[in-house]
């Protein structure tokens, strides 16, 4: 396999990944009730900690912020999939505050880290040697 397949390979799963995870959040009924349940009770503890509550701005209930996530989510990994070179930029960038919040938030609840700092790991590395 070629060098550029593994980038292609690399940015696809990350694509679907994040789609998936947004629809879970999105549409329990299609995806998993089980696991849209369990993700619910965690941001029941995220909100107060939510981007905007911290500025002040306007503070989410927890089913608000799982929505405006799993929109996120879906957005960002349709751009990993099929979106130009540039929007694929924009939407690993994008993605950076995101994950790079989600380590310390889940490390203070005493969550599990690994899948954000894993994600984070991957589009730290693609970002920098500029496979998009």
């Amino acid at each position: 396999m070629a060098t550029n397949d593994y980038w292609l390979v690399l940015r696809l799963t990350m694509g679907f990944l994040y789609i998936s995870i947004g629809l879970t959040k999105l549409w329990p009924e299609n995806m998993s009730p089980d696991l849209h349940q369990f993700m619910l009770a965690k941001f029941v503890k995220f909100a107060p900690h939510s981007p905007t509550a911290v500025v002040g701005l306007y503070k989410p209930t927890a089913y608000e912020f799982m929505i405006a996530t799993g929109v996120f989510n879906v957005v960002v990994g349709v751009a990993l999939l099929i979106g130009s070179p540039i929007i694929r930029l924009i939407a690993m960038v994008s993605l950076l505050p995101l994950m790079v919040s989600a380590v310390p938030m889940n490390l203070y609840y005493e969550e599990p880290a690994r899948p954000a700092v894993i994600c984070l790991l991957l589009i730290v590395i693609m970002l920098w040697k500029r496979k998009y």
